[in-house]
């Protein structure tokens, strides 16, 4: 049995990267807008924790991405901004990354059964589960199916087990994850693995 060289196995993760990219369906602009330069930890509306300070620490998580980061707040507080940030800087250097809202991932994969591409469901789900760095938006806001449920654990367990590099946001209070004995997040709250950042800043977007 043949084994691929280095270079051939460069460039099949290169390919995948790519691939994996154009997936996600976010144009490059989304991520030229939200970065680490255009946040401002001063444009919180009724600020209750320490902006700066969470911006500096998912700037630490971009520049060498270990473990979880799962980042909870309400609507409008930056979440998604910081999620897309890190997903920037990780692209800029290269990686392979996955970013998208939870929604619209679960959409990729329910129409990858025949695609130009070629890659069947079972396909995409195992390069989701693979890539460097996956960052998901807004979990707990997709449409609640046995499918969906089940989908989001498959990806998400095995990240778990492999401890790979993952970014989750959602606005669902941090109680409810530690308490309410769903599987997937009781993972999401695993202090061995994820490291959870709370935004009580208020909505960004009302100051604007």
């Amino acid at each position: 049995m043949l084994v691929p060289c280095r270079c051939t196995l460069r460039r099949r993760r290169e390919q995948h990267a790519r691939q994996l990219r154009q997936d996600s369906g976010i144009p490059d602009e989304v991520f030229d807008r939200l970065t680490f330069a255009t946040f401002d930890p001063k444009g919180a509306v009724q600020s209750h924790c320490d902006m700066a300070a969470i911006k500096e620490t998912c700037q630490q998580y971009a520049n060498s991405p270990e473990g979880w980061l799962v980042l909870i707040g309400p609507v409008g507080v930056g979440k998604s901004h910081l999620a897309y940030a890190i997903a920037g800087e990780a692209l800029r250097r290269g990686g392979a990354v996955y970013a998208a809202n939870v929604g619209a991932m679960l959409g990729m994969i329910r129409a990858g059964y025949a695609d130009e591409q070629g890659l069947n469901a079972e396909q995409r789900l195992e390069r989701l589960r693979a890539v460097e760095l996956l960052v998901l938006d807004d979990w707990g806001t997709e449409r609640a199916t046995d499918w969906a449920a089940e989908t989001l654990f498959a990806v998400l367990d095995t990240r778990y087990l492999t401890q790979r590099p993952t970014v989750v946001t959602t606005n669902l209070p941090l109680h409810k994850l530690a308490e309410g004995g769903d599987r997937l997040a009781s993972r999401l709250v695993d202090r061995r693995l994820s490291r959870v950042l709370v935004l009580n800043a208020g909505d960004y977007r009302q100051r604007r």
